[in-house]
């Protein structure tokens, strides 16, 4: 709790935090809940009636949160929203030394990663309560059926989601201690999820999806996949019906070396 106060009193007086937040959140909801008005748009312009019955099969329960929590986990959407304000308030420390004051004050290296490792967790629960209320009432409003088996049956999705975004954002933290600089460190966390797309062209199939960034978008594939079981010889997507405990675990097992990793460089740097 101490680490956590700390972590506050930096951040809730910072404007530039509160900016990056309200674009997250506008994008986040803008998408959310504008979406079933631009399904409606086109219904009316392509006098298409089943165009409307679309917002049945994406905002049904127990489907909605796998669709929901597949969207806001897109890595070029808004999910980079919440990798730049981890970046921001990680090499801050850096920029205006604050690092350096936190430990000469008597706070261990160990005591501020843990900090930034904190704030990431507390991060990725916002982002997950977000989703789980938009997702009851979006469900709420536009799902045809109302039921306790439907309602729970698939929210295993949002801790699916917890985990992916809290990986990510240790990624970030990573990226952030490592570079130091905001900028690079931004440039990076928009560059390297391309670069891997490139290395994933240059390796056995059987290692893409264990490259780091690919591991953690890994956990959340496919939206919807209940409603579309068709299989035929052109089209071969593996579709997701269920989250699959090894894709939690190699997650999991990179967050803790994106730890490692910032632990050791903070712990041999000179700050």
């Amino acid at each position: 709790m101490k680490l956590i106060h700390l972590e506050l009193r930096k951040i809730i007086p910072y404007k530039m935090f509160w900016i990056m937040t309200g674009i997250y959140l506008v994008s986040l909801l803008f998408f959310f809940y504008g979406l079933p008005s631009l399904i409606d748009y086109f219904s009316l312009k392509s006098n298409a009636p089943e165009v409307k019955l679309l917002k049945g099969f994406l905002y049904n329960f127990p489907d909605i949160w796998q669709n929901l929590a597949w969207a806001a986990s897109l890595r070029f959407f808004i999910k980079i929203f919440l990798g730049i304000i981890m970046v921001i308030l990680v090499t801050n420390e850096y920029s205006y030394l604050t690092i350096r004051s936190n430990i000469i004050n008597g706070l261990s290296r160990t005591d501020f990663l843990l900090s930034k490792v904190y704030l990431a967790i507390m991060f990725s629960l916002v982002a997950t309560f977000l989703v789980f209320i938009t997702g009851l009432v979006l469900g709420i409003l536009y799902s045809p059926t109302l039921t306790w088996p439907s309602f729970f049956s698939k929210m295993i999705f949002l801790p699916g989601y917890f985990t992916e975004i809290l990986a990510y954002l240790l990624f970030a933290m990573m990226v952030s201690i490592l570079l130091k600089r905001t900028g690079i460190a931004i440039g990076l966390l928009f560059v390297y999820p391309i670069v891997e797309l490139i290395i994933q062209q240059k390796v056995p199939a059987w290692m893409e999806p264990y490259l780091p960034v690919n591991a953690i978008n890994h956990i959340l594939r496919t939206p919807n996949t209940s409603l579309i079981q068709y299989k035929s010889p052109e089209f071969t997507i593996d579709l997701q019906t269920s989250l699959q405990a090894q894709d939690f675990a190699v997650a999991l097992l990179y967050a803790a070396l994106f730890v490692g990793i910032s632990l050791l460089v903070i712990r041999r740097r000179d700050i």
